[in-house]
């Protein structure tokens, strides 16, 4: 296995571990306690405590969302998404409202167990995960460039 192969696989698990920490954690926790989904005969329902802990999960990747979405051709889809982009702020804050009265300390729990894994994610796993994507991109150009002096000799 080359060096290039083996420094994109320790990439890939320190993103994989990111995206667990920051992200799945969260989710299965709290998702645990509420219920997200609760089973009904006529389908499945989605509570409120979702709306709330989906949007503060996508305000960490709203940037890297917006800017995949933006260069989609053009959809309904891609014109929901792009609109609901510029609202959802208000959609999150019906949700706090509708939450509130359910009871703050839902809200702490809720609240606690997003920031938590995210600051281990963001302090602990991200910046690895960024120096292991450097050395990649730097061992990446490195065999470019010699590649192109080889043609370059090759041509001579």
């Amino acid at each position: 296995m080359d060096k290039i192969t083996k420094q994109k696989r320790h990439r890939f698990w320190l993103r994989l571990l990111f995206v667990a920490i920051a992200y799945i954690t969260p989710i299965l926790i709290i998702g645990s306690k509420y219920d997200f989904f609760h089973q009904r005969e006529a389908g499945v329902r989605i509570s409120a405590m979702t709306l709330i802990v989906g949007s503060l999960l996508l305000f960490q990747f709203r940037k890297e969302l917006f800017t995949w979405i933006t260069e989609w051709e053009f959809s309904l889809a891609k014109v929901f998404l792009l609109g609901f982009a510029k609202v959802w702020a208000f959609v999150l804050a019906l949700a706090l409202i509708t939450v509130a009265r359910f009871g703050i300390d839902h809200i702490e729990y809720v609240v606690g167990w997003i920031a938590f894994p995210q600051i281990a994610a963001y302090l602990f796993v991200k910046p690895f995960a960024d120096q292991a994507d450097h050395i990649v991109k730097r061992e990446l150009r490195k065999t470019e460039l010699k590649e192109a002096l080889q043609e370059d000799r090759n041509s001579l």
